[in-house]
């Protein structure tokens, strides 16, 4: 099945129709239910200094090329990443919500002499290479160190604390659906 996903360079200009009154009251429906139904609100406010009503009524009011919808997204994923509360997950719309972005491969962590090593250990149904083996130890990832590398994308991830964003980046790191994250950055990857 992966293997007749769209290549990722094919579909990142994909855009998803809305018009100004949609975005309008996308944005009207998430100030209500964040302000009046979220109960972690005043939690997450204070500690981690964000205001997700305020950014919904700047996103709100905001102008958005009607040809170019992503950028509206992403920015309302943003907010939602901003709560690190897996709770709060903010599903895009079709087509992203039926696409995977993968390698495929599995990569996990185990430590030795408290520090991680990562290793493949496991590969997709039907993929072959030869070089991608069982057990073989990843150091980068394509050209930064893997350890750094999950440091930084997990900014971006809903755990609630530097622990669980780092299980969970890594958890998606070579399988990630888009249904819940940003497509990545590259369209291919070096692994080392």
């Amino acid at each position: 099945m992966y293997n007749q996903s769209p290549p990722l360079a094919t579909i990142r200009n994909w855009d998803v129709p809305l018009t100004a009154k949609e975005r309008k009251y996308i944005c009207t429906t998430l100030i209500n239910t964040i302000k009046n139904y979220y109960v972690h609100l005043p939690i997450k406010e204070k500690g981690f200094a964000i205001d997700p009503v305020q950014e919904l009524r700047l996103l709100e009011g905001a102008s958005y090329d009607e040809d170019n919808n992503m950028s509206f997204l992403r920015k309302l994923q943003r907010i939602f990443l901003k709560l690190n509360d897996r709770h709060t997950t903010l599903v895009m719309p079709k087509p992203w919500s039926d696409l995977v972005a993968f390698i495929p491969v599995v990569i996990e962590r185990y430590y030795e002499n408290n520090m991680p090593v990562y290793i493949v250990t496991k590969k997709l149904f039907g993929y072959e290479n030869k070089e991608m083996q069982y057990g073989l130890r990843m150091t980068h990832w394509h050209g930064t160190e893997i350890d750094e590398y999950i440091e930084v994308l997990s900014e971006t991830s809903q755990g609630a604390n530097r622990s669980a964003a780092s299980k969970l980046t890594l958890s998606s790191l070579t399988i990630r659906s888009l249904a819940y994250s940003f497509p990545p950055e590259e369209d291919w990857v070096v692994l080392s």
